[in-house]
């Protein structure tokens, strides 16, 4: 039997959860929560029973906003490969937000046919520390992701994979926008703001008067916020079916899109 289990690391907080069980039948449980500092590796001290010898226990790890940077790129002419075409948007990004490469670790994915390119950074103290956890506890790092991919494949509907859509995905520290036309992911970036709802407001209202009467838009936040939303019902894509009260072990659970919790 295989054992997964899910990190949710923000800029002051560590969650866990462990995901167990046949697929037909699987438990979702909550391992542990405590406060972490980035600057200390050592202090991502989650507490974790040892696993029986014969389960193989996995580890999927979805970083918070506070601890990325994000960036959509077009590439210029002549780019050869996906490689090539990854590390320009490495660049790209390394540049728009001057990196120090020591501090960050970049990763880049070109989207195939359409010119673009889809860089992460994520603090190195947060990638040392989810390491330095997984090596002492035998596990396996299977993801390490953005925390707004997870919310991003929950909302997107593939079958219109081609409707101009807006991500807004609020953490408690940070927020993150992702803007998808024609089928491409064309603008990805994240903002902190300190539990400041006034920068939701206006951030909201600008995305939602950027785009026409045919965009979507959608704002899930995290439940422990004060999100003070009025005015902003008109510009959000009802919420019914995006997220149910289920307890996810990727963490989507602790989000609510607009301003009702969904069914």
């Amino acid at each position: 039997m295989n054992e997964s289990l899910h990190m949710y690391v923000t800029g002051t907080t560590v969650h866990l959860r462990r995901v167990a069980g046949p697929p037909w039948r699987r438990r979702v449980e909550d391992v542990d929560a405590k406060p972490w500092r980035p600057a200390e590796p050592a202090s991502l001290a989650v507490r974790l029973a040892p696993g029986a010898s014969r389960v193989k226990r996995n580890l999927h790890v979805h970083v918070g906003a506070a601890l990325c940077r994000l960036g959509a790129f077009g590439l210029p002419p002549g780019v050869r490969g996906t490689e090539e075409g990854a590390a320009v948007g490495c660049a790209r990004l390394r540049h728009e937000f001057e990196l120090d490469p020591a501090l960050w670790r970049l990763r880049g994915q070109v989207i195939p046919g359409r010119g673009i390119a889809v860089a992460a950074a994520m603090a190195t103290q947060v990638v040392d520390a989810v390491t330095m956890f997984a090596t002492a506890h035998r596990l396996r790092i299977m993801t390490l992701q953005p925390y707004a991919a997870s919310l991003w494949n929950c909302v997107r509907d593939r079958r219109t994979s081609r409707t101009n859509r807006t991500l807004v995905a609020v953490e408690q520290d940070a927020l993150t926008v992702l803007r998808w036309s024609d089928g491409t992911l064309r603008e990805a970036y994240s903002i902190l703001h300190a539990g400041d709802a006034s920068l939701l407001q206006r951030e909201t209202r600008r995305l939602a008067l950027q785009g026409d009467a045919r965009d979507k838009l959608t704002l899930l936040a995290h439940r422990d916020g004060s999100w003070d939303l009025t005015g902003l019902e008109g510009m959000l894509l009802p919420s019914r079916g995006y997220l149910r009260r289920l307890r996810y072990g990727d963490f989507r659970d602790l989000m609510f899109a607009a301003e009702v919790s969904c069914d």
